[in-house]
């Protein structure tokens, strides 16, 4: 690849997708979201380290890539995903229950 690119551009590439770790100085905590699947790879230990370094507060939680797998899989719970058929629209309801729904739209076929 780095023939076929150039060096500067292979470098370019690997100097921006390259995870960093950097924090925001303005803020007084830092939250690391761990998964399962790059757990192994040290990240949550070296974002603490730096976090403790920076003196902020390091808040660490445990996440779940579970949505991703169920979309890519089909398996689509009404409960947790909103289906959003022909002829209906994403209406904003933003209240404790319920954050959008879908309707009907005005003048559709479905509507007739």
């Amino acid at each position: 690849m780095l023939n076929f690119m150039g060096e500067d551009n292979a470098l370019y590439i690997r100097d921006h997708l390259q995870a960093k770790l950097t924090l925001d100085s303005q803020a007084d905590k830092v939250v690391y979201i761990e998964l399962p699947e790059n757990k192994h790879l040290g990240w949550g230990a070296r974002f603490k380290d730096l976090a403790e370094r920076e003196g902020k507060e390091f808040i660490k939680l445990r996440g779940s890539t579970r949505l991703i797998r169920n979309l890519i899989d089909g398996r689509w719970d009404s409960a947790e995903y909103l289906y959003v058929h022909p002829g209906h629209t994403i209406e904003g309801i933003y209240d404790w229950n319920e954050i959008c729904r879908s309707r009907i739209t005005e003048g559709s076929l479905e509507s007739q």
